[in-house]
């Protein structure tokens, strides 16, 4: 069995990573979805890997400075009003 292969993907937001298992880890190297950050704010992503053989060194990291942003505050938006005011306009139902 060859054991060099890459088993999965770690990933942490926000601080660095202080040993090889502080992170969460997804199977595989398809990764790209479901990543969940701690809350809202803006963070970096600190990626590594593991190999088939359970080695994972979180020095040997990547990292994205800024690499997500979430807001959970719905947008206010405002439209202007049609037609004259206190008047309806179309056609109403029975």
């Amino acid at each position: 069995m060859d054991l060099s292969g890459v088993a999965g993907i770690y990933y942490k937001f926000g601080s660095p990573p202080v040993s090889p298992f502080d992170g969460t880890f997804v199977p595989g190297y398809n990764f790209a979805s479901g990543l969940q950050v701690p809350g809202e704010g803006e963070y970096a992503a600190h990626i590594w890997l593991r190999d088939l053989a359970g080695n994972a060194d979180h020095r040997q990291r990547v990292t994205l400075p800024a690499a997500a942003h979430f807001d959970a505050t719905a947008p206010v938006t405002r439209s202007p009003s049609m037609g004259s005011r206190g008047r309806t306009t179309g056609t109403s139902a029975p």
